[in-house]
Order: C-alpha cells, then structure tokens, then sequence
C-alpha cells in the first residue's frame, strides 16, 4: 500500500501539471484569509496528498490499475482521467464523504528547518521569494512556524470530503484521508501572492511536509510552487 500511496503522489503531481477539469467548490466568503485556506485545502485533497477522500471509490480505481500492473507500468493517463470522474460523482454526496482531521491544536510546526544552512539550494529559493512579501525574513518564518488557529473546520464549505476537529475520535476501521496542519498565511500588499507551510500524516509512515507559493488568479488561489520538506 505504501509504495502504491508513492506512485499516487507522483499521478497528482503529474494531474495538478495539467488543466484541471476538477469540479471547483464554490466558496463566496469575503475573508481573504479564509478563501485562501479553504482553496488551498481543496487542491491539496484533491489533487495533491493522497486518493483516500475518494473512499469506496479509491478501492476501485486501486483494483483497476494495480491490481495485476506493475506500478511503473500502469496507465497513469487513464487514471488521472478516473479520478476526475470519481471526484464528479464524489460532488456533493455527503453520505459518501470521508473526514480530514484538522490539527490546530499543535502550536509549531517545523517550517523553520528551511533556514538551515544545510538547505543552502532552499535558502536561496526563498530569499527569492520573501523578497516579494512586505515582511523581515524572521517574520516570514515565525508566521511559517506557528499553526493557524483562527478557522476551524465549522469555517469551511466543502464538496467532496468532511473535514473535522483533531479532537474529535479518529474512527481507522474507516476511510479517512489524514490529519492535517496549516501555519499563518503570508500575503503580498497585494493578496495576489502569498506562503503557506503544510504538515499531513496519513499514518505513522505516511505523510508529507512542504512549503507552498500560492497565487490568486483573481477568483481562485492556487499552489504555484512547492518546496518539498519530506514525503513517506
């Protein structure tokens, strides 16, 4: 399962490359904070972490493409076309949905490990683009490395997948998509650019932690570029 979940992550890379033809959720909150976040959740979920928000659905499509195919030769095209189908189905079905567990109870992440001199490729990435945001670089990371607290599950409106409190009880004999943790946002004068830290786990050999450069196109965000801390 585990080298499969790898393969998966390498597809939705490969998927986020192409136009989407993701079905959008619609989000008409003015808080730009707010907006943000939940764009940025959604594309995570869909289209970047893992398959599981998919449910019974990810059963199928693991059968399908893996269940007599090497990984290395399976139909990646054809799979990438399936998962947008199943994420149509998916639209609004909330009896189907499977829960992303919402950590805002850790108060730090580990943002900081990018400003370490062993880093020295990311280091010069991001002076690149801190340049670009109205803050000192300590205020850039001090943001990067403490965990949003302001919105709460409660706060977004989602379409394809539930999301739910850390605190509440994490039920493994189902389908779950993981827990996940998101730092303070940063944004340009503008609030056409901004950073954002992310920390999931999908189990204890399962997860990822990266730094995105999010976007506004003028209606959605997007993640534009990912500087990848670790994957399992």
């Amino acid at each position: 399962m585990q080298k499969i979940l790898l393969f998966i992550c390498a597809a939705l890379l490969l998927v986020s490359c192409s136009p989407s033809t993701y079905k959008p959720c619609p989000c008409d909150t003015k808080d730009v904070y707010l907006r943000a976040y939940q764009d940025i959740i959604v594309e995570l979920v869909e289209q970047k972490l893992n398959w599981y928000y998919l449910g019974e659905y990810s059963d199928e499509l693991e059968k399908k493409y893996f269940g007599h195919t090497l990984y290395e030769e399976a139909d990646w095209e054809g799979l990438k076309e399936d998962m947008i189908k199943a994420q149509h189905k998916l639209y609004n079905d909330s009896a189907r949905f499977v829960d992303l567990y919402l950590d805002t109870l850790k108060p730090h992440l580990n943002a900081e490990v990018f400003m370490k001199e062993e880093y020295p490729k990311n280091l010069d990435t991001l002076k690149y683009y801190f340049q670009e945001f109205p803050h000192t670089t300590q205020e850039i990371i001090d943001s990067l490395n403490t965990s949003q607290t302001d919105y709460q599950p409660s706060d977004f409106k989602l379409c394809t997948f539930r999301m739910q409190p850390l605190g509440a009880t994490i039920d493994t004999s189902k389908p779950w998509i993981g827990k996940l943790r998101l730092s303070k946002l940063v944004l340009d004068k503008a609030q056409r650019k901004g950073l954002l830290y992310y920390s999931f786990r999908c189990g204890r050999t399962c997860g990822r932690d990266a730094l995105l450069l999010i976007t506004n196109d003028g209606t959605t965000w997007k993640i534009d570029y990912v500087i990848m801390q670790s994957v399992n």
